[in-house]
C-alpha cells in the first residue's frame, strides 16, 4: 500500500512540479495540503474542530431566525467558510455529473456546493475538506482551492470499475482529483498510479470518519441519513443513490421559484431566492447573579442577547475555556460571540470574537 505521508512531502512537491506542471513557488503546500489530508491522527482532531465551527455558526443562525428555517448547515458551512475568504455561496446543488468546464467555474470562484453523488461520498464532504485545510494550515486555502482544476496531469491514471466504466478508466487528472477526490476502494492505494486511497483524501472515506467521531456533526448528518424522506445508508453500510431525491427536491424548489436550473445537473439558488447574510450573533457582557452550575462549573459571567420578538432576552454562560481565554471582561461591555451546544437548552459561548 503506498499512501501519501510526511515523509513524501518533498518528493511529492517534486512530482507535482514535474507530472502537473504545479510551478515550483506552489507545489510544496499541494504536498503539505495531500500530507494533511493524509493524516489519520490530525483528521481527528481537525473534524473535532471543525464540528465547533460550524456548531456555533448553526445554532447562531438557529437563534436569530428559529430551529424551522431552512438550509442551516448549508449556510453554516458557507458562513465558516467565508471568514477564510471562500465565496460564501453553498446554495449550489450538484445532482450527477458536472461537466468539467462548469465544476472548474465554480471551483474559480471559491464555491462551495452541495454534492448528491452517494450516501457514502456525502453531500459536504468537500466543503468539510477544505475548511479543515484552512483552518489547520497556515496558508491561504482559498487561493489554493481556486487554482486546484487549472492543474492537470501529464499521465494517465488509474481509477477503479463501475458500472458505466467496467474496465479500468485511464486518464489524465485535474489535481483536485489526486488531492480531495480520490476512491477508497477496489485498487491498492498508489498516489504515482491510481486515484485511490483510504484516507481523508477520499470524500467517501472522510465520510466515514466524520459518521464514527465523537461530535457534534457526526450527530447532524446521522439524523439528516435517517429522516423517513430519505433513510439512507450510512457510510460504509451500502451504496444509496441519492442523485435522484435531490432532483425531485430542487424541482419542486424550481416550481416554486426558490432554484433555478442554470446547466446540466447543476441548480442554483434564484436570485429572488438569495441566502440569507451571515452574522455572528451581538450581545452584552454582565456578572452573573445566579451561581448555577454549567457543565460543572459556576461560570461568573454570561452573555445577555437580545433576540426577537419570539425569543426575547436570552442569557448565555461563558464557557470555562472562553472566560480563562478572555482577560479584559467588564460588565456592560458589547461582543459578538459564538456558541457551543448540546441541543437548544444547554448553551455556552465558546467563544467571544470581539
Amino acid at each position: 500500500m503506498r499512501e501519501i505521508t510526511t515523509e513524501n512531502t518533498g518528493e511529492m512537491a517534486e512530482w507535482l512540479e514535474k507530472t502537473f506542471r504545479v510551478e515550483h513557488a506552489y507545489c510544496g503546500t499541494y504536498a503539505r495540503i495531500a500530507c494533511f489530508l493524509s493524516n489519520e491522527a490530525k483528521m481527528k482532531d481537525a473534524i473535532i474542530n471543525l464540528s465547533l465551527s460550524l456548531e456555533s455558526a448553526y445554532w447562531a443562525i438557529v437563534k436569530r431566525e428559529g430551529n424551522g428555517v431552512a438550509n442551516k448547515m448549508t449556510r453554516a458551512i458557507a458562513a465558516v467558510g467565508r471568514d477564510y475568504g471562500f465565496s460564501g455561496d453553498a446554495g449550489a446543488v450538484f445532482s450527477g455529473y458536472v461537466v468539467p468546464y462548469s465544476f472548474r467555474q465554480h471551483v474559480w470562484q471559491k464555491r462551495f456546493w452541495k454534492d448528491a453523488v452517494s450516501s457514502n461520498h456525502g453531500e459536504h464532504s468537500h466543503s468539510f475538506q477544505w475548511l479543515m485545510i484552512a483552518q489547520n494550515l497556515d496558508i491561504d486555502a482559498s487561493e489554493y482551492y481556486k487554482f486546484c482544476c487549472e492543474y492537470r496531469s501529464t499521465k494517465v491514471y488509474l481509477r477503479p470499475t463501475s458500472k458505466d466504466n467496467p474496465n479500468d478508466q485511464i486518464e489524465r487528472l485535474y489535481l483536485w482529483d489526486l488531492l480531495v477526490d480520490c476512491f477508497d476502494y477496489q485498487l491498492t492505494p498508489d498516489w504515482k498510479e491510481n486515484i485511490v486511497s483510504h484516507t481523508a483524501r477520499s470524500p467517501t472515506h472522510l465520510n466515514k470518519m466524520i459518521h464514527v467521531s465523537d461530535c457534534w456533526l457526526k450527530d447532524q448528518l446521522r439524523a439528516r441519513y435517517m429522516k423517513d424522506k430519505r433513510n439512507w445508508n450510512m457510510p460504509g453500510e451500502g451504496f444509496s443513490e441519492i442523485a435522484d431525491y435531490a432532483r425531485k427536491e430542487q424541482d419542486k424548489k424550481v416550481a416554486k421559484g426558490l432554484m433555478t436550473l442554470r446547466s446540466k445537473e447543476i441548480y442554483h439558488r434564484s436570485p429572488a431566492n438569495p441566502m440569507p447574510a451571515y452574522a455572528p450573533l451581538q450581545g452584552v457582557l454582565k456578572r452573573s447573579t445566579r451561581r448555577g452550575k454549567s457543565r460543572g462549573w459556576n461560570s461568573p459571567w454570561l452573555v445577555e442577547y437580545h433576540g426577537g420578538a419570539d425569543t426575547g432576552v436570552i442569557r448565555f454562560p461563558l464557557s470555562k475555556d472562553c472566560v480563562n481565554e478572555t482577560p479584559d471582561l467588564l460588565p456592560d461591555r458589547p461582543v459578538t460571540f459564538e456558541l457551543m451546544s448540546d441541543g437548544l437548552v444547554k448553551q455556552q459561548v465558546r467563544k467571544i470574537l470581539k
